[in-house]
């Protein structure tokens, strides 16, 4: 009651800039995620500030003092955004004006320029939400600006909020049903709502990552980079970009690792390239990282003008700054690559600590999976297998155990199978990939997708070179028999090597005079 008294005893000039310091306040609190920290604390010092000198009907400051603290913010706006335009910085820039313009409230002009200000702060509020709850909260901002527009229209007398407030309500419902007509029937077409030349990232990469946030990266289908590749695309499965690395988790967040080792304890690059270069044309879009996306891995910078591009031991390419325009550069990469060090460094125990305190349960579920002696000394390959939930270790044993069944018919009618145990002849020494039917894929997989089937399956195979007419290298065949039919593939490798059909080098550890010798009634017999 004391409050209310004395608030309706101020001096009208006093009370109306308090209640629309009050409107100023409630319409930028919605954007207090969007904001650095030193714009809100800039804000909130200015409004105070103002408040205080309008209790006291104290003088405003100089103009030389306003523009100092403007020059302030917008330095410190380019500082953290590296850029005056765009949505983020657009907005900073307007919050603080805003601030700023309620030192300058000295005739009705400046009020107005206030009071608009402020209803563009509320449009820009829907450029970050459109939620019904940011909906309602401008809902509240335009009304209480309209009665500050209503009470700076009045200036005779001592007119109540309350009746500002009623003939600023009444005049926003009159508008009402032209706002529901336009809603409706105006067409709202893409680029005329949006911001162009938008400094922000449409990728959905920031520099930190929890719970949830992937799901937020997958529901946003918009253009992140395009890629122009000087021959044939590769297979998507090798196309990987490396983005931020966010190695550090506190329990509820990933974020990039600040390292606890000297640096002579910390992992190294270690680059090793494998098989040739993939060169290609990258046009990407703006990005709010300082981090380049580029197609992993190579060793070698691309040039991008305005850029300062270095590469850290985990393979980011880093910038230096933000990228708020869209860049086109020329870039390689290797996708059949090594990286890191071979042996064990001290620096790699950054990456895999957990916060103490949290996550007990993981905590304890690996104490007590090492107590294990299966896995007391595991490597990492083992503990994957180990991670696996039971119902993908039952499908998977169910589709071999149908797979051996096949193969266990198919055997009861053939002694020895022979198909082919790679795809393509063999290839020369020092070859890293493999072109098949046009797509070009790394050498290694590749050359076990014939054999990895047989193998899993727990039969016995014996690998023979098949010379060919066609080609001056061999083909690789294999014999596949029935379990703990070992026996029966070497007396059939031995008749095809005798029927000169395998014509191979001998081993120079292993000489000829020294192979058991087999009769040719000794093979089986390949059909009853």
């Amino acid at each position: 009651m004391a409050l209310i008294t004395s608030w309706r005893h101020l001096p009208r000039e006093a009370r109306d800039t308090l209640f629309l310091l009050a409107v100023i306040a409630w319409t930028v609190l919605p954007h207090l995620p969007h904001l650095p920290l030193w714009c809100l604390l800039l804000s909130a010092t200015v409004l105070v500030w103002r408040a205080r000198l309008a209790l006291l009907n104290a003088p405003l400051p100089g103009r030389w003092v306003l523009v100092g603290v403007l020059m302030l913010a917008a330095g410190l706006t380019f500082w953290s955004y590296r850029s005056l335009l765009g949505k983020e910085p657009g907005v900073t820039m307007a919050v603080a004006l805003m601030a700023l313009k309620t030192l300058e409230l000295r005739a009705k002009r400046d009020a107005f320029v206030v009071f608009f200000l402020g209803f563009f702060l509320i449009l820009t509020q829907f450029l970050f939400s459109q939620s019904l709850l940011v909906a309602g909260a401008m809902l509240v901002s335009v009304w209480g600006l309209l009665t500050a527009l209503v009470l700076a229209h009045m200036p005779v007398g001592q007119p109540s909020l309350g009746q500002a407030a009623r003939l600023s309500a009444r005049t926003a419902l009159l508008g009402a049903p032209i706002m529901v007509l336009l809603f409706v029937l105006f067409p709202r077409i893409g680029p005329l709502w949006g911001v162009p030349q938008d400094g922000q990232s449409k990728t959905g990469l920031s520099n930190s990552m929890k719970m949830g946030s992937v799901a937020e990266v997958a529901q946003d289908d918009s253009i992140a980079l395009r890629i122009r590749f000087d021959g044939p695309a590769p297979p998507p499965e090798t196309l990987y970009f490396r983005g931020p690395v966010l190695a550090r988790f506190d329990g509820v967040e990933w974020k990039p690792l600040v390292p606890s080792f000297p640096p002579d304890m910390q992992p190294r690059l270690e680059w090793r390239p494998r098989g040739p270069a993939l060169r290609y044309e990258m046009t990407l879009e703006p990005l709010r990282l300082s981090v380049l996306p580029l197609l992993e891995a190579s060793n070698l910078a691309p040039v991008v003008e305005g850029l300062t591009i270095t590469q850290g031991d985990d393979l980011q390419w880093k910038t230096g700054r933000p990228m708020f325009e869209r860049v086109r550069f020329r870039a390689e990469a290797h996708t059949v690559f090594g990286h890191g060090p071979l042996r064990p460094v001290l620096g790699l125990q950054d990456y895999i600590d957990l916060p103490p305190g949290h996550n007990p349960r993981t905590l304890a579920w690996a104490a007590e999976l090492r107590r294990d002696p299966r896995y007391a000394q595991a490597s990492a390959g083992v503990l994957a297998g180990a991670l696996l939930p039971a119902a993908w270790i039952f499908h998977a044993q169910r589709v071999r155990a149908m797979a051996q069944a096949s193969m266990a018919a198919l055997l009861a009618d053939w002694d020895i199978l022979i198909a082919p145990a790679t795809p393509t002849p063999a290839t020369p020494i020092g070859q890293d990939m493999l072109t098949m039917e046009g797509v070009t894929m790394p050498l290694r997989p590749s050359m076990g997708l014939y054999t990895q089937p047989i193998s899993a399956i727990g039969l016995p195979v014996l690998t023979v070179p098949l010379q060919s007419a066609e080609n001056s290298l061999p083909i690789g065949v294999q014999l596949i028999g029935r379990p703990w039919g070992e026996a029966a593939l070497f007396r059939a490798a031995r008749v095809l090597e005798q029927a000169g059909l395998c014509a191979a080098a001998v081993a120079p550890a292993f000489a000829a005079s020294d192979a058991p010798a087999f009769a040719a009634s000794d093979a089986p017999a390949f059909a009853r």
